[in-house]
């Protein structure tokens, strides 16, 4: 996943949304523990779905899961689906990993 998209899914998540359609809606389909939940939401401002992302990498999960989650009636992130789908030529296929952002600043894709 391109950097700069990466970047742009989490301030489109970050932010509080009343019916959690945010990292928290992701939080929840990603069946992440409340333990895990509780790490996340003590995080420092703009952060909480960075954190996301990177449990993403350490589950080896895809842009695929990413979109899926997206789609799930608690998060409903078509907006987000939009912009992934911008960037698709960026991306050599939909199911690679996520990389880390070390990886991407190194121009590793």
């Amino acid at each position: 996943m391109p950097y700069r998209l990466r970047n742009k899914i989490e301030r489109l998540l970050d932010p509080p949304d009343a019916n959690h359609h945010d990292w928290r809606g992701m939080a929840a389909v990603m069946n992440l523990s409340a333990e895990e939940v509780r790490q996340l939401d003590s995080a420092r401002d703009n952060g909480k779905m960075k954190g996301l992302i990177e449990r993403m990498i350490q589950r080896h999960k895809t842009i695929n899961d990413l979109l899926g989650w997206l789609k799930d009636p608690d998060v409903q992130r078509l907006d987000v689906i939009d912009e992934i789908k911008k960037e698709r030529h960026n991306i050599s296929e939909l199911m690679i990993d996520i990389k880390s952002s070390e990886d991407q600043e190194s121009g590793l894709l």
